[in-house]
């Protein structure tokens, strides 16, 4: 018998058509996969699970039930419940063991989205590996994609060589897939394959480790900058958003360094400005390679270009102003200790910003 597992089209990562299946053993259980899988299109998560766990629940010998099993995980890593997730994908490999398959192809990508957004490093490289050895049963755009995440997961990692390894096998796909393209052409999968290339991980940046989080979304950024510049009205307007949001929640997430509870005021105050100093410097570097990708022509960017780069040349500003500050212990006065930054506990206070409207972010089709 055929089959039975129904491989949606989510961002790019499901590459395999659909499969044909062959006359059900319960025609209740068809209608459900069938209504379920129309709603996991349309983003509806939740209706969809339900759907499919009604399957899973009523009609256990129903041949309905590794595709009710397969894709009520990706209503779940749409619903962000990422090991719930991982767990149905696991029983849904259990119907698919044996030689490579493009069912295994599937689920293994699926599976390291996941552990990627818990923040499991070695098990999404494990992943990732899984689906680069089932290369076959995926286009090359996805074999580009999959490749640019290796590195930056390496990169995290710290693996520099690995990292290395892979964002320029990245490069040489993504160039042997463009030799027969114009430079005036894009084709469809083009903005979408940089968006994936370039799109950030779910894992948060951290204080403690600011500048190895930093490390894959430098050179995603660059991805995303090329995805912003092809004018497409979905996959660079959220390229566009992605590239402002990381820069946001870093700076944010420099702004907000704790004084440490544990020592003397003054060493406090001053491990404080030196470690906000360090973010500061680490992200004024990232955006001034971006700022280099960017060039000098600017009067033919389009507007989702332009959106980033007129909300770096505020958020330039504010490092400059962090960078150039006066080191704390000057500032330690009776007069100093009743300006604004001291009662809050910060040493800090840049100019505020404007806060940009960013546009309306849709549902990542991936997760």
């Amino acid at each position: 018998m055929k089959s039975l597992l129904i491989i949606l089209v989510f961002g790019i990562g499901c590459s395999s058509k659909t499969a044909k299946v062959e006359a059900p053993s319960s025609v209740d259980s068809g209608k459900l996969v069938t209504v379920g899988l129309k709603e996991l299109s349309d983003g509806d998560f939740d209706g969809a699970l339900k759907n499919f766990e009604t399957v899973l629940k009523k009609d256990s010998m129903s041949p309905y039930v590794p595709v009710a099993t397969y894709n009520s995980g990706i209503a779940l890593q749409g619903q962000k419940k990422f090991s719930e997730a991982l767990e149905r994908f696991r029983n849904a490999l259990s119907y698919y063991s044996g030689k490579p398959s493009p069912q295994q192809a599937d689920i293994f990508y699926h599976m390291a989205a996941c552990y990627e957004a818990l923040g499991d490093d070695p098990k999404t490289v494990a992943a990732l590996l899984d689906v680069k050895n089932r290369f076959q049963f995926f286009p090359e755009e996805i074999h580009v994609e999959v490749l640019a995440r290796l590195a930056g997961v390496y990169a995290r990692l710290n693996n520099e060589v690995d990292a290395q390894k892979n964002y320029d096998l990245a490069e040489k796909a993504l160039a042997s897939l463009r030799k027969n393209i114009l430079p005036r052409d894009n084709p469809p999968w083009m903005s979408k394959t940089l968006f994936n290339m370039g799109k950030m991980p779910l894992k948060k940046l951290v204080v403690e480790d600011f500048e190895t989080g930093l490390k894959p979304l430098e050179r995603g950024q660059v991805w995303l900058l090329r995805a912003a510049r092809l004018n497409d009205p979905k996959w660079s307007q959220m390229a566009s958003f992605e590239l402002i949001q990381v820069y946001r929640d870093a700076w944010s997430l420099t702004e907000a360094v704790p004084i440490p509870k544990d020592e003397d005021k003054l060493v406090g105050m001053k491990s404080q400005q030196e470690k906000m100093m360090s973010m500061a410097a680490a992200l004024f570097g990232m955006m001034s390679r971006l700022k280099l990708e960017r060039g000098v022509d600017f009067d033919h960017e389009n507007k989702y270009v332009r959106e980033v780069f007129d909300y770096l040349d505020g958020l330039e500003k504010n490092l400059e102003t962090l960078l150039k500050s006066r080191p704390v212990e000057e500032s330690l006065t009776p007069e100093a200790e009743k300006t604004d930054g001291l009662k809050r506990g910060t040493t800090i206070t840049p100019t505020p910003q404007p806060e940009k409207k960013l546009p309306a972010k849709k549902p990542d089709p991936n997760l």
